[in-house]
């Protein structure tokens, strides 16, 4: 990924395979896609259901989704991964975000290049799978932080390697940016010392 031209793009994305989804809209709920982690084979769904989960839960349950029930109206699903959230981890793609409109569409926030880009909409267009890309907005970085630090930062961010059960490692960090492991962490340090003291100077 080239950290000089980093984009923030929308996709909406139609699929039919997502199990998680398709449940839901079988119930009639409008849940909250809260955090969506992608992978190959399978893809977590953390879901805000503004409501009693068990009658979601036991539904999940009979399609194989794996379900943990974190709160009254929160549940995490670890489903099979659908078309386009294959395509998206095989690529390496960072999710940003994602929300789902109604059963067969997903809207993904993608942090990318063009070339990137242009291989994640070729990649659709191979498996034969109908998007439309909404909108394309110049990724502003954090004051301070140059492209390069802002984007490895983000990836980490977004793969869990802050979070207090580590869902990735400094090695798979540097593995995706092809540099050493040292290197990997002596960018973040720099890149969190600057965040640090922005934030300490209320400049975030």
């Amino acid at each position: 990924m080239s950290a000089a031209r980093l984009i923030e793009v929308d996709i909406s994305v139609k699929r039919d395979n997502c199990m998680v989804t398709n449940v839901i809209s079988r119930l009639k709920l409008s849940p909250n896609l809260v955090k969506l982690n992608i992978g190959v084979e399978e893809s977590s769904h953390l879901l805000e259901l503004g409501q009693n989960h068990k009658d979601v839960t036991a539904a999940l349950r009979q399609e194989g989704v794996k379900v943990s029930a974190l709160r009254r109206d929160k549940i995490l699903a670890l489903s099979a991964s659908c078309d386009s959230c294959r395509i998206l981890a095989k690529l390496n793609s960072v999710v940003l975000s994602a929300r789902s409109q109604g059963k067969d569409t997903v809207i993904y926030r993608l942090l990318s290049d063009k070339n990137s880009l242009k291989r994640i909409l070729k990649e659709f267009e191979t498996e034969g799978i109908e998007f439309n890309v909404l909108e394309e907005i110049p990724y502003a970085t954090l004051s301070g932080l140059t492209p390069r630090q802002s984007e490895i930062v983000l990836f980490a961010l977004v793969n869990g390697y802050f979070d207090v059960k580590r869902k990735t490692s400094l090695t798979s960090i540097a593995k995706k940016f092809s540099i050493k492991p040292a290197t990997a962490d002596l960018i973040m340090r720099r890149a969190l010392k600057k965040i640090v003291d922005a934030h300490m100077m209320g400049k975030v």
